[in-house]
C-alpha cells in the first residue's frame, strides 16, 4: 500500500467517525460536517450530483402487471393474495386487483 493511500485510508476513518450519528440532509450539510471533521485543513469538496437510471437497472425483474400500481389512472387500492403451486407464479403467490364496485368519483 502506498503512502498516500494510507492518509486516505485514515481521511474516510475520520469522517466515518465524525458523521456515523449525525443526520446530514443536504449537500450543503455535508460540506460543512466535512469542514467540521478536518478544522486544521484546506478541505476542498466537490458535489457530483449523480441520478442513476433506476429504470433501466431494474427493467428486467420489474413485475409487468404491478409497475405502475400507484401511478394515477392505473392505482389500485385493493390487491388480492393468494398461495398457489402454479408454476407460473414462482414466488408461490398469486396477485390480482379488485375492482372497485362503484368507480372512485361517486364515492363522494
Amino acid at each position: 500500500m502506498h503512502i498516500c493511500d494510507i492518509h486516505l485510508l485514515h481521511r474516510f476513518g475520520v469522517i466515518w467517525e465524525y458523521t456515523k450519528l449525525k443526520h446530514i440532509n443536504t449537500p450543503q450539510e455535508y460540506e460543512k460536517v466535512l469542514r467540521d471533521a478536518f478544522p486544521n485543513s484546506n478541505v476542498d469538496v466537490k458535489d457530483i450530483f449523480c441520478v442513476p437510471d433506476y429504470k433501466r437497472f431494474f427493467r428486467p425483474v420489474i413485475d409487468k402487471k404491478l409497475a405502475h400500481y400507484t401511478k394515477l389512472e392505473e392505482t389500485k387500492l385493493q390487491w388480492h393474495f393468494e398461495k398457489t403451486a402454479d408454476p407460473n407464479f414462482p414466488c408461490g403467490v398469486r396477485y390480482d386487483s379488485v375492482a372497485p364496485e362503484l368507480p372512485f368519483d361517486s364515492l363522494s
